[in-house]
């Protein structure tokens, strides 16, 4: 479950919950899904966890020390109503 992508802050933000909550909420929700399918995983986990934490910092740090990382700059909108940028999704 990602608790930091651009779907999942535009799903909490449309039933008014955090990201967190949201990821609770569809999390469990999917686990009893996938048992009832018979669907199983090595680890169904979410990108908040320690171990998805490290596992992502060590493949970008690898990935940054062989060159690979171009940075650029983009404009994005942003609400002051809302006190954040928005999604394209949103626009």
């Amino acid at each position: 479950t990602d608790e930091y992508g651009t779907a999942t802050e535009t799903k909490a933000f449309q039933e008014k919950m955090t990201c967190q909550e949201i990821c609770d909420k569809y999390h469990a929700l999917h686990s009893k899904i996938y048992k009832w399918f018979g669907i199983l995983f090595d680890e169904f986990g979410r990108t908040s966890t320690n171990r998805q934490t490290r596992v992502a910092q060590e493949i970008f740090n690898q990935v940054h020390s062989n060159g690979k990382i171009h940075e650029e700059s983009m404009e994005q909108l942003y609400s002051e109503a809302l006190g954040r940028f928005l999604a394209d999704r949103l626009v």
